[in-house]
């Protein structure tokens, strides 16, 4: 807790992150580039809906993290600051669809659910559930922080 809390801080007031660059866009200094998005851990807890509201009102084209390769999980862990803090991504299942797709409308290409997972417990996904980098299908409505990116 001590560790998140000290990251938490140095971000707020250094804008850096040992291991992550800085995202090009200056008008976005607490931001941090993972490959072609610029993203932002945000520790205050929403449902999913509302963290995806905000992300869009935090930057232009922003959403919930979409996650295409490994690269990118792990540096979503480096964003938040702990490998155990479960956050919101972007992903979600349409309704009586069992597809899931991601809130900016990428494609779905990469998947790394905890094994047993995603077992129809919720329609959204978190990230860090059980074991780091894992992701688990939750209930919407469930408050967590969450890491919002847009296109670079």
């Amino acid at each position: 807790m001590m560790i998140r809390l000290i990251l938490v801080i140095m971000v707020l007031h250094v804008g850096t992150i040992a291991g992550l660059t800085p995202c090009p866009n200056q008008a976005y200094p607490h931001w941090f580039k993972l490959g072609d998005v610029c993203a932002r851990y945000f520790a205050y807890e929403f449902n999913f809906a509302d963290a995806e509201t905000r992300c869009g009102g935090e930057a232009a084209g922003g959403h919930l993290i979409s996650i295409h390769d490994e690269q990118t999980s792990e540096d979503v862990q480096i964003l938040t600051g702990s490998s155990y803090t479960r956050v919101w991504i972007g992903g979600f299942k349409i309704p009586h669809s069992g597809k899931f797709v991601w809130t900016d409308g990428s494609n779905w290409d990469y998947t790394n659910w905890v094994q047993g997972e995603p077992n129809g417990n919720g329609d959204c996904v978190q990230i860090n559930y059980d074991t780091p980098g894992k992701w688990d299908d939750v209930q919407c409505w469930s408050s967590r922080g969450y890491v919002c990116a847009f296109k670079i």
